[in-house]
């Protein structure tokens, strides 16, 4: 599998992935001419410059990152660094990545140090880190690949299967190939590469997009709450009475609302989903009539989307937003019920609506972000 491209578009065009590149191509000739005429020379020059345990002065870390064995081995490493380079620098600013570059040339240098006694050069455990923070920013983007595998042919793979495939060739090779490559050092370079993006993204020191790996674990989590399961039964909020005489609508609704969420907790939600219909037509002159409890709530609501039923479904989360206005769930639930509005219902200004004060919160910039990237997507406002 040799990666060709990214599908990812670029804000700016890259300046240190080039440089990097053509600094270790011009070594590499370099060395190159100089051994046509003295190989002894060559060779004294490779011995100060690469990595080894009982080699380790500072400067050795960056040299050896410089220094290549032959043409495959600096065509593969800067053909890596050429396809996964330009994003990570568009990502991470270019004087930022120069310095995560350097990083992942210095602690790639120390585990193959402390894994292996053999001097090392090359510029593969730096690339490797430079592939881990890939896999963490980008991990949807697609890989052109040139696959030669019975069929030779152009393929689009995710950068998560890629990348994942790397590690695990370097993990089987570290355990049960004999060669002469340091894979200690890639395997070190992508667990740098990977912690660093990972903390800068948690930290918020780099701002999240809406397909990092960070921002899909929350969305993630989140979705689980929707589809969270509820233990026993629960009661959705009460009405207050205006007065002390009895209410039959009223208790009528409460016992609703209990048969609701009892079908919830059972897991029968397709019959929740039939009493609840029921109970919003019954009920559609009372606000927030068709709110349960939040897990309950929640639980009715993704089922009602998974099955496809968005109206119905829009109802539920319309209530639970107007019930429980200081749910920290609100703004992305918001942008859910926005999505519904826009794509399903066709009302792009009830979801503007609900876009709007999302997008201008400080209090959750994921949420921000996303609801901004919705609106934008939104047709023109309608005019009267």
């Amino acid at each position: 599998m040799i990666p060709l491209g990214t599908d990812r578009p670029m804000q700016r065009r890259p300046m240190i992935t080039p440089v990097l590149i053509a600094i270790n191509v011009g070594v590499f000739f370099a060395m190159a001419v100089m051994g046509l005429r003295d190989a002894e020379a060559v060779e004294n020059f490779w011995r100060a410059g690469q990595i080894g345990r009982h080699d380790a002065e500072w400067y050795r870390f960056i040299t050896s990152a410089f220094l290549h064995g032959g043409f495959m081995h600096i065509a593969g490493n800067m053909l890596f660094l050429w396809v996964f380079g330009p994003p990570v620098e568009d990502r991470l600013g270019r004087w930022w990545f120069l310095l995560f570059y350097f990083g992942a040339a210095v602690v790639s240098a120390l585990v193959h140090i402390a894994a292996d006694p053999v001097p090392a050069i090359g510029a593969s455990g730096a690339i490797a880190g430079v592939a881990g923070a890939f896999l963490v920013l980008f991990p949807k983007t697609r890989i052109r690949t040139l696959m030669i595998f019975i069929i030779i042919g152009l393929v689009m793979v995710p950068s998560w299967f890629f990348v994942g495939l790397k590690i695990a060739f370097d993990l089987f090779a570290e355990g049960f190939a004999e060669d002469n490559v340091a894979n200690m050092a890639h395997l070190g370079g992508y667990a740098y590469g990977i912690v660093v993006a990972l903390v800068l993204l948690s930290t918020r020191v780099l701002t999240s997009e809406p397909y990092d790996l960070i921002t899909m674990l929350r969305q993630r989590q989140r979705r689980r709450q929707i589809r969270a399961a509820v233990e026993g039964a629960a009661s959705g909020p009460r009405e207050h009475a205006k007065a002390a005489k009895p209410d039959p609508e009223s208790d009528d609704l409460a016992e609703r609302r209990a048969e609701i969420s009892g079908l919830v907790a059972e897991e029968k939600l397709d019959a929740a989903a039939d009493a609840y219909r029921a109970l919003v037509d019954a009920f559609a002159h009372r606000p927030h009539a068709g709110t349960l409890s939040r897990d309950a709530q929640l639980k009715l609501v993704g089922h009602l989307l998974g099955t496809g039923d968005r109206k119905l479904a829009a109802r539920g989360l319309e209530g639970f937003i107007g019930t429980y206005p200081n749910d920290p769930e609100r703004h992305p639930l918001a942008i859910l019920l926005a999505r519904v509005y826009a794509n399903d219902m066709g009302e792009p200004n009830r979801a503007r609506a609900l876009l709007e004060p999302v997008a201008r919160q400080d209090r959750d910039p994921d949420s921000r972000s996303i609801a901004r990237e919705e609106l934008a997507r939104l047709p023109a406002e309608d005019t009267p």
